[in-house]
């Protein structure tokens, strides 16, 4: 995953405080799942790391991404900008 976040950050050109702060959303979100007993398929982790950028995007970066940019550009249209949306509460 974390390959996979670090191709998104350079080939979109975020900053590296950016793919650093979505790892950390990723983490948090992660050991949260666990805590609470959930049992995470790949798809969620997938919505999760898609989440995590662009929320760290909205706190790093000068323009940062808009879910539908995201939904169609990173997430190839697996994950709706609703969905991002959902995810990002």
């Amino acid at each position: 995953m974390a390959d996979w976040m670090v191709e998104v950050c350079t080939s979109f050109q975020r900053k590296p405080r950016t793919y650093f702060l979505s790892v950390m959303v990723l983490d948090k979100s992660l050991i949260q799942a666990e805590n609470e007993g959930q049992v995470l398929q790949n798809q969620d982790i997938y919505h999760i790391g898609v989440a995590s950028i662009y929320i760290a995007s909205k706190y790093e970066d000068v323009l940062p991404l808009h879910s539908n940019f995201v939904s169609e550009k990173i997430a190839h249209g697996e994950i709706s900008p609703f969905q991002i949306l959902q995810r990002e509460k």
